[in-house]
Order: structure tokens, then C-alpha cells, then sequence
């Protein structure tokens, strides 16, 4: 699968989002997830992981106490920590996110 420019800027998107969230409240664990390429009716049966293994990480965010899992601020993959695309920790892109976000919706986060 090819990603297109506008699937990949979104998901850049996403992994800011997340960090600015993470920075906003730093009590809150907040973690991007990417689950790979999952074969789902989206995605197709071509798609070489399994759906089990695409909600891996994010079951085990959600559920465990253990202290890897309750590290805020990552971006995560089938359990792995991948470095963070300099974009997305880019401040200055996360606030101009959060404002666009608050623009678009006719509200903003609320204070920590």
C-alpha cells in the first residue's frame, strides 16, 4: 500500500495532536498509535496485519499498570517506541493545529 500525501499529512496530524494534547495535560497519559497496515474491510485482505495485532498496543496502553505503559507523549507501533517525526514535535505546528482544530470546531481544549 502507497500512502497519498494528504493520508500521511493526516497522520502526521494526528501524532501532533497527540503531543500538544500530552504537553497540555501533563497528568493525563496521552500516547499516539499507529496499528500498521491491518487487514480490515478498509484496507483489504492484501493487508499483511492482522487485527489482532493492529490493537495490540493500544489494549495494552489502555489496560495495563505496568510502567511502560505509562509513559505520555510517544508514538507507538505493534508495541515499539518509533521516533517522533520532527514535524509533529514541532511546538509552533502543534499550536498552529490546536488553533485550526479550535477554529474549525467553535471550541477549544479546556484549561489543564
Amino acid at each position: 500500500m502507497v500512502a497519498t500525501g494528504a493520508y500521511q499529512d493526516s497522520k502526521l496530524c494526528d501524532i501532533a495532536l497527540a503531543l500538544a494534547i500530552a504537553r497540555r495535560y501533563p497528568d493525563t497519559i496521552v500516547t499516539a498509535v499507529c496499528p500498521g497496515w491491518v487487514r480490515t474491510l478498509m484496507s483489504g485482505a492484501g493487508a499483511p496485519t492482522d487485527v489482532r495485532t493492529g490493537s495490540a498496543t493500544r489494549v495494552w496502553l489502555a489496560s495495563s499498570d505496568e510502567p511502560a505503559a505509562l509513559r505520555t507523549g510517544r508514538y507507538m507501533r505493534h508495541m515499539n517506541e518509533f521516533p517522533v517525526p520532527p514535524e509533529a514535535a514541532d511546538r509552533s505546528i502543534q499550536q498552529g493545529l490546536r488553533e485550526a482544530c479550535a477554529r474549525l470546531s467553535g471550541t477549544s481544549l479546556p484549561s489543564p
